[in-house]
């Protein structure tokens, strides 16, 4: 049996910097998949707790991701809407297909142009390229 160490889990220099200023102005969450003590434990390892307002654990209590419900849980828990939420991920079938059936826009972090039947409504190489995308202007509340 191979035990993973869930708190064996670092961030990049970049995401903390983006979530430093992302936060500043925008409200966050979380949407992610798995069983929900390893989740947290991943969650509390690098403090992701100080920059975000919601997090939803979907797969044990709601349905894991592309389904629409853990979208629509985060929209709820940030009090705010379809229309001003955006969800950033780094999966076509898994974050883009599940934010598209929540009504989100997404933004797809990637260096590929393989898009597959899931289109997302932007497209980024580098995390660091949310401070600078225009959708930041736009929306007055956004969710990651």
């Amino acid at each position: 049996m191979l035990a993973i160490r869930q708190i064996n889990v670092k961030l990049l220099p970049s995401v903390t910097r983006v979530l430093n200023e992302l936060s500043q102005e925008h409200r966050l969450a979380i949407v992610t998949n798995g069983a929900p003590n390893a989740q947290q434990q991943k969650i509390n390892a690098v403090n992701l707790e100080r920059w975000v307002d919601a997090i939803v654990i979907a797969g044990h209590d709601i349905p894991p991701k592309p389904d629409p419900e853990p979208f629509e849980r985060a929209i709820q828990l940030l009090n705010a809407t379809s229309a001003t939420t955006v969800h950033v991920g780094d999966s076509l079938e898994t974050y883009i297909a599940g934010a598209s059936a929540a009504g989100l826009d997404s933004v797809w972090l990637s260096d590929s142009d393989n898009i597959t039947e899931y289109t997302p409504t932007h497209q980024i190489e580098s995390i660091v390229d949310l401070l600078s995308f225009p959708w930041i202007e736009e929306s007055p509340s956004n969710s990651g």
